[in-house]
């Protein structure tokens, strides 16, 4: 999901109907809200707010107009994510696109599940979802630490119990570290808690 929980607001800006139609169809139909424009010109800064998160932008060539444009809009919207679709871009330009503030371009021809794969890149690297193994990571560090609390032990104290260090088992239930099953193994049997409640619903 998007973010907040809500759908993530995806616009396309392309002349490319067939590439749009493949787009919303196999890519785009359960995690993100499809909108389109086919030109840049119609698109006015209220519809802008209210429409996208991320802004794919779909150039067959990239003059030095639209490389412009582009930078403009990076600067003046900086919370957007923006991907670019051009065939054989100029490397010069594409360097100057991701000073600019680009998250992604992508050399056209381009595979509906490739470009979503960037597009949830993207929408993690902003913050705007969680990917899905820190996810995990968080729970698994929460519970551990609330179980700790409940039994009124210190770090120190749970390190003394399983022969982990302090360092190491902070790292974990903050979700800075992945622990082995062995290490986890450790710290369930030290905090009287079964692997299976651990893990449950994750």
């Amino acid at each position: 999901m998007g973010k907040k929980g809500k759908k993530l607001k995806v616009l396309f800006i392309s002349r490319d109907r067939k590439l749009f139609s493949a787009l919303a169809r196999n890519a785009f139909t359960e995690q993100q809200k499809f909108f389109s424009l086919q030109q840049l010109s119609k698109f006015d800064p209220g519809y802008f707010q209210r429409k996208a998160d991320l802004v794919i932008l779909d150039y067959p060539r990239l003059d030095e107009t639209r490389v412009s444009l582009i930078k403009e809009l990076c600067r003046r919207h900086k919370e957007k994510g923006f991907i670019v679709l051009s065939e054989q871009p100029p490397v010069e330009r594409v360097a100057d696109l991701f000073k600019s503030g680009v998250d992604d371009l992508l050399a056209k021809p381009v595979e509906p599940d490739k470009l979503e794969r960037v597009v949830q890149q993207v929408a993690q690297k902003k913050g705007w979802v969680s990917h899905p193994i820190k996810t995990i990571l968080t729970s698994i560090g929460n519970r551990l630490r609330a179980r700790r609390q409940e039994l009124k032990f210190s770090l120190l104290s749970l390190s003394r119990r399983t022969g982990l260090s302090v360092s190491l088992l902070s790292q974990i239930e903050r979700a800075r570290s992945s622990a082995s099953l062995a290490s986890l193994y450790k710290i369930c049997r030290a905090l009287d808690l079964s692997m299976a409640t651990l893990f449950a619903e994750l």
